[in-house]
């Protein structure tokens, strides 16, 4: 089994950590608004007003005037990634860390489970059966929040596509099983954004009515 968890809005949820004055103020992360930067990350109140990923520091200032603009730390955020690592090798020591709380760096297609700027980690839990794994990964989801402060979104599924689905749809403090051979199902209606697809190649796709992931396997 492979779990997946989900940290969303990362780098905002390390800023809250360290100040608690900041927990009820929505957060662009990345500079001042007169500086000629795009955003670096963002809260979830800041991404309701309309705010996305690639976005200059000015225009989010337009779209979410309210926001208490900030410095990025990305050292901080890396380091607080290593801790999360640390506490989760205690439960499997295959690890794969996906930091997507700020994608501009990667130069690759952005998917939708990007857009939350999250930090994923997805754990191979080996044969560990699904009954057995899906307690030990809500064990994991406490511990997270007990020894980190975060809470996660849980997605575990028989495959890494599967699982990471599963914890980009499922709400945080929640962990989303998809039952053993249930995959292709799962997955059928979920859209061709959750795949790191090339603009063009989804344009093309697109003209051949391809839209979800249930159409591209069938094709």
């Amino acid at each position: 089994m492979i779990a997946c968890l989900s940290i969303p809005y990362f780098a905002a949820a390390v800023e809250r950590r360290a100040d608690s004055n900041l927990h009820q103020q929505p957060l662009a992360i990345g500079g001042q608004p007169w500086e000629a930067r795009p955003v670096y990350a963002f809260s979830q109140e800041v991404a309701r007003q309309g705010v996305r990923i690639g976005m200059s520091l000015r225009l989010v200032q337009v779209l979410s005037p309210h926001s208490h603009f900030m410095p990025a730390a990305e050292t901080r955020y890396s380091k607080v990634s290593g801790e999360v690592i640390d506490l989760l090798l205690d439960f499997s020591p295959l690890i794969e860390p996906q930091e997507w709380w700020h994608p501009f760096k990667e130069k690759k297609p952005l998917t939708i489970p990007a857009r939350f700027l999250p930090a994923r980690y997805c754990l191979d839990l080996e044969g560990l059966p699904q009954r057995e794994a899906l307690p030990f990964v809500k064990e994991i989801g406490r511990a997270l929040r007990r020894e980190t402060q975060f809470s996660a979104a849980i997605g575990l599924a028989t495959n890494k596509l599967t699982a990471e689905v599963a914890a980009t749809v499922c709400r945080t403090d929640h962990t989303l099983p998809v039952q053993t051979g249930q995959d292709a199902q799962f997955l059928a209606s979920r859209p061709l954004k959750f795949l790191p697809i090339e603009r063009d190649i989804a344009r093309r796709l697109r003209l051949l009515g391809i839209y979800t992931l249930g159409q591209l396997a069938n094709l």
